[in-house]
């Protein structure tokens, strides 16, 4: 439930802030069975730095959360062009 909790939320995102034209989101097993979450776009990108430090980005702050509950984690990278989050759970 919480994968689909986070999907919703970073699609939530792509639509309100990336401008995306194209949004791919992938659910895979990885060769050392851990279930992995990939949502990736090609919009406009943002800083992850100032987002993370940021009191105002409530949404990858709760989705942070709700992945350490179930020791889950999460790594964002973005540019222009790309962004991708993926989520790694054990």
């Amino acid at each position: 439930m919480t994968l689909l909790r986070i999907t919703e939320e970073a699609l939530t995102n792509v639509i309100k802030h990336s401008y995306a034209k194209k949004v791919i989101v992938r659910l895979y097993f990885s060769d050392l069975k851990k279930i992995i979450l990939e949502i990736e776009d090609d919009g406009i990108g943002f800083n992850v730095g100032e987002m993370n430090s940021s009191n105002v980005n409530i949404g990858l702050r709760s989705m942070r959360i709700r992945l350490e509950q179930i020791h889950s984690v999460m790594d964002v990278q973005s540019k222009r062009g790309q962004t991708i989050i993926r989520v790694i759970q054990s």
